[in-house]
């Protein structure tokens, strides 16, 4: 009775400790990135968009827990707060609730990869209730966002 005991009260303190832990990496990953970030290629249904659309001009800017996406005019395209975020997974993942006026709308299950300066997300962008993509990839319902960090915060 007395070893039951012990493991289970050793079982809570090593969930406990777990979950101290990835509360603290997902800190540190979004202190990692929280930053401004210029699109290298917004995939859309496996096609780039980069050309007629996005261009180099274009940018993601993560500010506290929101990512915003703004055009080449800086003019808003959508706004999603971070929420989840599992800098230990693989791949790492985060989910993207999507914003308007203040409200959440849709949360879209997302993946990412941060790669020092090269940062890539990808989710099913018009199907909410998708599973979690299993890997950062182009194709038929997926958008993949590929940034690279700005030299500078503007």
């Amino acid at each position: 009775m007395r070893v039951a005991f012990l493991t289970a009260v050793a079982f809570a303190v090593s969930i406990s400790a777990v979950g101290r832990i990835s509360r603290g990496d997902a800190r540190e990953e979004m202190e990692k990135l929280r930053w401004n970030w210029e699109a290298v290629d917004d995939y859309m249904n496996g096609q780039t968009r980069n050309v007629a659309w996005l261009g180099r001009a274009a940018k993601v800017m993560i500010i506290d827990d929101s990512m915003h996406v703004l055009n080449k005019m800086d003019g808003l395209i959508f706004e999603a707060k971070l929420r989840n975020l599992q800098p230990s997974a693989s791949p790492a993942a985060v989910d993207l609730a999507v914003q308007e006026d203040g409200k959440t709308v849709r949360t879209f299950p997302a993946v990412y990869k941060l790669d020092g300066d090269d940062l890539q997300i990808c989710w099913w962008f018009k199907d909410d209730k998708k599973p979690r993509p299993t890997q950062l990839e182009k194709g038929e319902g997926l958008r993949l966002l590929v940034l690279k960090r700005a030299k500078e915060m503007e």
